[in-house]
C-alpha cells in the first residue's frame, strides 16, 4: 500500500480532491461531452456510455482505493465544485518514491490551462508535501495536446515506445520524467497552490 497526505488542493482557479458519490452526474456529464475525444487516447473511454449507476459504483472504487492507499485518482473542479473540469491522480504504478500523473480535460473546457494548471499543482505537492524523487507522464505520441504539458514544464522525455501502448489505445507512447531537482529549479516551483489533510490542516504550513 503507498501513502498520501494531501486531501485537497487548490489553485487560482481550481479544486483537486477525490471523487465522491455525489459527483456521479457531474463526471457523467463531462465523459459524456467528452467522449468522441477520449476515445482516441484512453481505453477505458471505448466502453462508454455506462449507466449512472455504473458510474456511481466506479466512483465508490475511486474513493476506496484512495482511503485504502491503492491508488490516488483525483477530479479537477471549478471553485464552486459544481463543474468536473477533467480528472487527474497521481497513480501508484511505479515505485514507492515515484508517482504517475495522468489526466484529461472536458471537452467544454479546452484550450484554458487547465490541465497545465492541475499538473503543476500535483507536481509540487508530489515532491514538496508528499516527498516524492521522481514523478513520470505517459501520453500517446500523436496526443500533442497532452505531449506539451511535460514539455513545457521542464520534464524529460526518457523513452519512446516503438510499438502500441495498450494504455493509449493502440499508438505509440512516450514517457516524461521529472527529478525532484529539476522541480526544484522550474518555472513553477514557487506556484501558490493550498494543500490540505482530512482535518481540514494545510499542509504547505503544516506539513
Amino acid at each position: 500500500m503507498f501513502s498520501i497526505k494531501a486531501y485537497r488542493i487548490e489553485t487560482a482557479r481550481l479544486v483537486i480532491r477525490p471523487y465522491c458519490s455525489a459527483d456521479t452526474a457531474i463526471v457523467d456529464a463531462a465523459i459524456s461531452a467528452s467522449l468522441p475525444e477520449l476515445q482516441q487516447w484512453l481505453p477505458w473511454s471505448l466502453k462508454e456510455p455506462i449507466s449512472l449507476q455504473e458510474r456511481e459504483a466506479l466512483l465508490k472504487k475511486f474513493q476506496l482505493d484512495f482511503e485504502e492507499g491503492k491508488d490516488f485518482v483525483f477530479g479537477i473542479f471549478d471553485k464552486d465544485e459544481k463543474t468536473l473540469i477533467g480528472s487527474t491522480g497521481l497513480h501508484t504504478r511505479l515505485d514507492a518514491h515515484s508517482r504517475e500523473i495522468g489526466y484529461w480535460i472536458n471537452s467544454l473546457h479546452h484550450g484554458k490551462g487547465y490541465a497545465t494548471e492541475a499538473v503543476m499543482a500535483l507536481v509540487k505537492l508530489g515532491f514538496v508535501v508528499e516527498d516524492l524523487s521522481r514523478i513520470v507522464i505517459k501520453c500517446a505520441d500523436t496526443n500533442l495536446a497532452s505531449a506539451a504539458i511535460p514539455q513545457k514544464l521542464g520534464f524529460k522525455m526518457i523513452e519512446r515506445t516503438t510499438g502500441g501502448a495498450s494504455g493509449t489505445s493502440g499508438h505509440p507512447l512516450l514517457i516524461w520524467e521529472m527529478q525532484r531537482d529539476d522541480f526544484n529549479s522550474s518555472s513553477f516551483a514557487d506556484m501558490e497552490i493550498l494543500a490540505f489533510n482530512r482535518k481540514g490542516i494545510n499542509l504547505f504550513l503544516h506539513p
